[in-house]
């Protein structure tokens, strides 16, 4: 079978590390991604990447037959740092699908567009699959069970703790074979910046006066706090003793297991490397899922 690949949401087109470093050779990789940056990191390292623009755009009929499929629908709303809109008004696949044909306007909320994969993810019909988001917490865990039902697979949740220095909980639907939760690799903050703790500011609550407080917190477990788009105030460390800052550029690269230097492009600002490598997957878990492709 020739092994054409699809990656919806690309960003800096994590997948694709992740097949180079096992070694999968493919024919073609399709990308559906908007942002100007992320498609300048990826090109910069992956040039012969296919780029097919707005996943509301695609026209699948235009696509060779796809071997794998692979997306990460953006989480705000799906996530308590987010919006938490959720899917909005939208009861059904169905119904999203006939009130985007009717030209409606939907609210703006990015967890919609998990629909957009769902429609490519039905219209490809793709060999293998992997679909990942957030932990879904609280009013969003039955989001889980509707993705589940969609995409007829139940969910692994893996933390990235256990192939890295990072806290990151995620969820992952695929349908690859003999996949597992593997043991903890035992990586820690001190194995990326020597002599240190993760630590940010977080809402906490105040006991005293009944509501959460900002407070600066450190870690206890030595690992780093899940990396987010805007490091500022959440992605802090103090090293030794030196006074707390920001962690790097490389060294975000390092936690996410991203090759160091790889988001470094000529005309891609710090802001922008932040935020894909933010936004992007743990390389570390998507080898293991992806390792029985071999």
């Amino acid at each position: 079978m020739t092994k054409n690949v699809l990656s919806l949401f690309d960003g800096m087109s994590c997948l694709q590390i992740s097949l180079r470093n096992l070694g999968i050779e493919i024919d073609n990789y399709y990308a559906s991604e908007i942002d100007p940056d992320a498609i300048k990191v990826t090109l910069s390292n992956f040039p012969k990447t296919k780029y097919l623009g707005d996943v509301r755009l695609i026209d699948t009929t235009k696509l060779p037959q796809i071997w794998l499929l692979g997306a990460g629908s953006p989480c705000g709303d799906f996530s308590i740092m987010g919006q938490k809109k959720g899917l909005v008004n939208v009861d059904s696949f169905d119904d999203y699908l006939r009130l985007k044909h009717e030209g409606f306007k939907f609210e703006n909320t990015q967890s919609i567009l998990f629909y957009e994969y769902l429609r490519v993810h039905k219209e490809v019909d793709s060999k293998y699959f992997i679909f990942e988001n957030v932990l879904l917490k609280g009013q969003f865990k039955k989001y889980e069970k509707l993705i589940s039902n969609y995409l007829e697979v139940e969910p692994l949740i893996l933390n990235s703790s256990l192939f890295s220095s990072q806290n990151r909980e995620r969820t992952y639907w695929t349908n690859f074979p003999n996949i597992s939760v593997p043991k903890d690799r035992k990586i820690y903050t001190f194995d990326v910046i020597p002599n240190s703790i993760s630590c940010g500011v977080r809402g906490v609550m105040n006991k005293d006066e009944g509501k959460y407080v900002q407070k600066l917190t450190f870690r206890k477990d030595n690992k780093f706090n899940c990396l987010v788009t805007k490091p500022n105030s959440t992605n802090l460390v103090k090293s030794g003793n030196e006074d707390i800052r920001k962690i790097t550029i490389e060294e975000s690269e390092r936690i996410q297991t991203v090759p160091v230097g790889y988001t470094n492009v000529e005309g891609v600002s710090d802001s922008s490397r932040y935020k894909m490598i933010g936004n992007g997957w743990t390389i570390n878990v998507i080898d293991h899922l992806l390792e029985p492709l071999k």
